[in-house]
């Protein structure tokens, strides 16, 4: 099974997602190399992997496998993305909290807003931002 009349597809979806064919040619070797096969040999036979792949010379596997780590990266960058976005999101669901009296004030706030594993500061800075004020507060 070969992917041959399928390769320039593939490059250019390789290049849409942003990536260059060198960096699927990177992953490319990595997978073949830890499959056993002869990088080397089928360079110098075929000129270029994309030509050893248009030659059917390229096991489907491997090229799948390629195209998962290199698009699997893109995955990892949109996890951690949505994780960070997360975070700031729940970051201002506290602050509401803390404006709703849920953790109390002065100094019982401090305490309750530490024991639950937030940094009082950052809080209550976003709490003065969502209320308008200007002050900022700075740990030491």
């Amino acid at each position: 099974n070969n992917l041959g009349s399928k390769w320039d597809e593939i490059s250019q979806t390789i290049i849409k997602a942003g990536y260059s064919t060198e960096d699927f040619d990177t992953k490319l070797e990595e997978c073949l190399k830890d499959g056993g096969a002869n990088v080397e040999k089928l360079k110098e036979d075929f000129g270029s992997l994309g030509k050893a792949i248009e030659a059917g010379k390229v096991p489907v596997k491997f090229i799948t496998k390629a195209l998962n780590k290199l698009l699997g990266t893109e995955k990892d960058l949109t996890k951690a993305t949505g994780n960070v976005a997360n975070s700031l999101e729940d970051f201002s669901e506290i602050a509401k909290k803390v404006i709703r009296g849920d953790f109390g004030n002065g100094a019982y706030r401090i305490e309750k807003l530490t024991e639950a594993g937030y940094d009082y500061v950052k809080v209550q800075n976003k709490v003065n931002e969502l209320l308008g004020f200007s002050k900022k507060l700075t740990s030491n």
